[in-house]
Order: structure tokens, then sequence, then C-alpha cells
């Protein structure tokens, strides 16, 4: 499994928002537990998934809908993890 950009897993976009790649080398996931992670009814595996689906919504909440976590997985081949912030926000200046 390779993700998008492995030259540069860590990367600035158009000077509006900080983009981390994140691979895991490891079993992957199909698509039916993929899904369920965001929904946290992730049963086969411990934890059930409910803090990625936490920690997406809080990022969604706090910078849109455009921001968050993006997950890519091949079963048996690996994993992606994209997390997408904004360089720049009201709410940081708190």
């Amino acid at each position: 499994m390779k993700c998008q950009n492995q030259r540069q897993p860590i990367q600035r976009h158009r000077q509006t928002s900080f983009n981390i790649q994140l691979l895991d080398d490891g079993i992957g996931m199909d698509s039916e537990e993929l899904g369920a992670i965001f929904k946290g009814d992730n049963r086969k595996r411990k934890g059930g998934g409910y803090g990625v689906r936490n920690i997406d919504e809080r990022l969604k909440l706090a910078y849109g809908t455009t921001y968050g976590l993006k997950f890519e997985s091949i079963s048996k081949q690996g994993t992606c993890v994209y997390v997408r912030i904004p360089l720049k926000s009201d709410r940081l200046k708190a």
C-alpha cells in the first residue's frame, strides 16, 4: 500500500491547510470495516472506532467539512490516514 505522496508525508496545501499522511503497513481493512470506523460500529476490532469518529467530527465542527480525517485501506496491504487542518483559524487564537 502506498499513500498519495510518500516523499512528503507532511505538507502545506495551497497555503491554506496542513496535511499529514500516516502509513500503516499492517493488515489493512476491507470496505465494510473502513465504513464501520466512521460509524463507531466496528465490532470486529477492540474499541469499536469511537475515537476515530470523534476526532473526525471535532475537526469538521471546528474548521468545516473540508477538514478532518480520510482513510484509504486495502485488506492485507495496509492503510493510509490523511489528516487535514487549516493553517490559520480564528479558533486557534483563543
